[in-house]
């Protein structure tokens, strides 16, 4: 990917690791303190693994971007960003979709939006159990896809909390069925696994997690159909604090 400019260069070369120290803790403060330049930072990044999953790079860059996300556990932000870029391609024979089905699908996205900026969606809510003499405390979590260098959701759970439902939006409609949630560490080690439904017309799916398996850290949810489950579709990406 050819530099845009100097500040181009320089994020290259700090995710590459290559900025001599100095140069790589000063740019580190700047990021913490900016804002705008985290967000460019965040911009860079994202189009860099854009172009990988568009086989746009020499092999020798395309090797750098394997290598980070390799270190930072994220290499299925490769595969969603190749699987995304499969779906914005036209099929050679697809007719134009009806003017009603478009205005649909910008209705779904806006209403994903409209909950995932809900703060609502951590208040905590008992589970009603089908005992008569106890009640397990859970908390309800939505998650929106980090498909483009989002920011890990941060999460304090409440006190006393033994389970977690998490309820993981879309950003794009898939086909009603059966998919698997795996929540794998931040350094992509498996944790836990499990067949979560898709109902027709419903925007996100189900997944509830023992509240043990969550210690404070970073964590992503890696959302795959249940049939191969080695093509993630969405990655969800939270810290527990």
């Amino acid at each position: 990917m050819a530099d845009s400019g100097a500040s181009d260069d320089l994020f290259h070369r700090y995710l590459t690791r290559t900025l001599e120290e100095s140069e790589r803790n000063s740019l580190s403060e700047r990021l913490l303190s900016d804002p705008g330049l985290s967000d460019e930072l965040a911009e860079f990044e994202a189009e860099w693994i854009d172009a990988r999953a568009r086989g746009e790079l020499p092999p020798a860059e395309a090797a750098e971007v394997d290598a980070y996300l390799s270190a930072t556990g994220a290499l299925h932000r490769l595969a969603i960003a190749r699987r995304l870029q499969e779906q914005q391609k036209p099929a050679p024979s697809a007719r134009r979709l009806p003017l009603w089905l478009g205005l649909a699908a910008a209705a779904v996205a806006v209403f994903v939006l409209f909950r995932a900026t809900q703060p609502a969606a951590e208040v905590p809510r008992p589970i009603t159990s089908t005992s008569t003499h106890t009640s397990t405390p859970a908390f309800t979590l939505l998650l929106v896809p980090g498909t483009r260098s989002a920011e890990p959701r941060h999460v304090t759970l409440p006190p006393g909390v033994s389970r977690i439902e998490f309820q993981l939006a879309l950003d794009a409609p898939l086909a009603p069925g059966s998919y698997r949630a795996e929540l794998q560490s931040a350094t992509g080690q498996p944790l836990h696994a499990a067949a979560v439904p898709l109902a027709p017309g419903k925007t996100s799916l189900p997944f509830a997690l023992d509240a043990a398996l969550l210690a404070p850290g970073s964590y992503v949810i890696v959302l795959t159909p249940a049939s191969v489950p080695d093509d993630p579709v969405n990655a969800y990406a939270f810290e527990i604090r």
